[in-house]
């Protein structure tokens, strides 16, 4: 006879909150394109003190469709970046509800402000504070 795994948790359909998530807010969901390969790292540190979970693609990475997920926002570093990189993840996220931004400079500080504003306007307080 074949034994099955039973579990008392039911299983969560993707993209839907976590049980231990129902008191807690929702994090931003943040991809980055374009920028600096050496900043890649800071880029993550700067999204996690907004209590954002962050992607970052700097260099073209091939097929995009199981690496975006379903981000609430997508910033573009346009200065570091290829026509066709910015073409093909545009392509990707059409139709989905995510925000999109531009940004010619790939900055960190150009990064905060692009968080503060987006993070502000949905309503919730940086966090500045380990997530």
């Amino acid at each position: 006879a074949v034994r099955q795994k039973t579990s008392s948790r039911p299983a969560r359909m993707p993209g839907q909150p976590a049980a231990e998530d129902n008191g807690k807010e929702k994090a931003l969901s943040v991809v980055i394109f374009g920028g600096n390969e050496c900043m890649e790292r800071r880029y993550k540190d700067i999204c996690r003190e907004y209590c954002c979970e962050a992607k970052v693609f700097a260099k073209p990475v091939g097929v995009l469709k199981n690496k975006l997920g379903n981000p609430d926002l997508m910033i573009f570093f346009t200065s570091a970046m290829s026509h066709k990189m910015l073409r093909g993840a545009l392509s990707e996220v059409k139709g989905r509800n995510t925000v999109i931004e531009h940004c010619r400079t790939s900055s960190g500080s150009a990064l905060r402000k692009i968080l503060e504003k987006h993070v502000l306007q949905k309503g919730s307080v940086p966090c500045r504070t380990s997530c």
